[in-house]
């Protein structure tokens, strides 16, 4: 199902009975759009404050009561390798975070070369990553991926600005997730600056490029294309019917046909 990053940001973590903090923020690996840690904040019962979840420790949103299932103990979650918060999650942090939970690594091989969690939540690889940039030898890729990670808080990018082919297109609102895999499928834009209240979907594939100092995405569609994109309404959920309609106005194949 997808669901909204927006809707979930804020939910209280419940752990069994008891109450353990609420959702500050959400970090996603920059290449693939894939969620990999929830932040939490625990208030004040932990020195730390924030700490790092991963997708496969939490349970179903409960959207009734507004209150998320994390599958940890208090014990577990103060064990927790001490966050930085105010500097960026390093691979090298990731690394002792996963051995101290034993949670398998979502990279793999001397390139780090990552994978997507399938419903099953087992990881997969991907094989078609866009080229890393960086023009070193492996072992000092190594090192490099060591010590910065490839990983953007969805709570910053939730107020981008989105550029046009051609002009502004509005910002980024919301960031839609789908809930068994943690891909991120869509950013909600709102289109203000065409059209205005009004808002629409993009698929993170139709993306040109995000520059993350400037903190804008700028899309491979036109302002025309984007105003007479199928509407958006927050408050319905995103079905596959909708879906179909975005995808054929686009004239762009279907993500969940690759699959089959």
């Amino acid at each position: 199902m997808l669901r909204s990053l927006k809707e979930i940001t804020g939910y209280t973590l419940q752990e069994t009975d008891d109450v353990i903090g609420t959702c500050d923020d959400f970090l996603f690996d920059d290449r693939l759009w894939v969620i990999r840690y929830m932040v939490a904040d625990t208030g004040n019962w932990l020195k730390h404050h924030k700490v790092l979840i991963t997708p496969s420790s939490l349970g179903e949103p409960n959207w009734q009561t507004e209150r998320l299932e994390v599958k940890l103990s208090r014990e577990q979650i103060e064990a927790c390798p001490p966050l930085d918060a105010h500097a960026p999650v390093s691979r090298e942090y990731e690394i002792t975070y996963h051995e101290h939970f034993e949670i398998p690594f979502y990279w793999m091989g001397a390139d780090f070369r990552e994978g997507i969690p399938g419903p099953g939540g087992i990881i997969e690889a991907v094989e078609d990553l866009p080229e890393i940039e960086e023009d070193m030898p492996a072992d000092e890729l190594q090192d490099n991926d060591l010590e910065h990670g490839r990983l953007r808080s969805a709570v910053e990018v939730m107020e981008y600005s989105v550029k046009a082919a051609d002009g502004d297109a509005g910002r980024v609102e919301d960031i839609i997730i789908d809930d068994e895999t943690w891909v991120i499928r869509y950013l909600a834009i709102d289109t203000g600056h065409i059209i205005p209240d009004r808002k629409v979907l993009i698929n993170t594939e139709w993306i040109d490029e995000v520059s993350w100092e400037d903190k804008c995405v700028r899309l491979d569609l036109t302002q025309e294309a984007i105003e007479k994109c199928p509407d958006y309404d927050p408050n319905e959920a995103v079905n596959r019917a909708y879906e179909v309609r975005l995808y054929d106005y686009h004239g762009r194949p279907r993500y969940w046909e690759n699959n089959e």
